[in-house]
């Protein structure tokens, strides 16, 4: 409220006029000066909750940055453990085939040994027969 308007204001209040002039410079001083201190209090208390407001929209701000971040982060974080997912069933995929050839390779294997088997035992078999032969022709 400014100090004209307090003035303005006191005039008003009184019906007499007159007895607001025959009132004292320092009573109307006075009252001023009380008036403009009431308005510099007010006028920091404004400044006080202006810098107030200002320090708690900074830390929004700063908030906000910092959510903005987590949440690029997460999403890197989404893609990495996709693209992983995704590695590990290829993985899996890969491990499957290697072991369809595993399989395949001890089949290979066995049917060879018994193969080899039968052959060694044939050799066995012809061998036997041939020493028989032998002492049959030399006896």
């Amino acid at each position: 409220m400014s100090a004209m308007f307090v003035v303005m204001k006191m005039f008003c209040e009184r019906q007499d006029t007159q007895d607001f002039w025959q009132e004292s410079y320092t009573t109307c001083m006075d009252k001023l000066m009380r008036a403009k201190a009431a308005q510099h209090k007010l006028k920091k208390c404004v400044r006080k909750q202006k810098k107030a407001a200002s320090k708690a929209r900074r830390e929004s701000d700063q908030a906000y940055e910092a959510l903005g971040a987590l949440y690029a982060q997460m999403e890197q974080v989404d893609q990495q453990r996709a693209a992983a997912q995704e590695a590990r069933a290829n993985d899996q995929a890969v491990l499957a085939g290697l072991r369809e050839q595993l399989e395949t390779a001890r089949a290979e294997v066995s049917t060879a040994r018994h193969q080899r088997d039968a052959v060694e035992n044939r050799v066995a078999t012809i061998r036997i027969e041939r020493d028989r032969h032998r002492d049959m022709s030399n006896a």
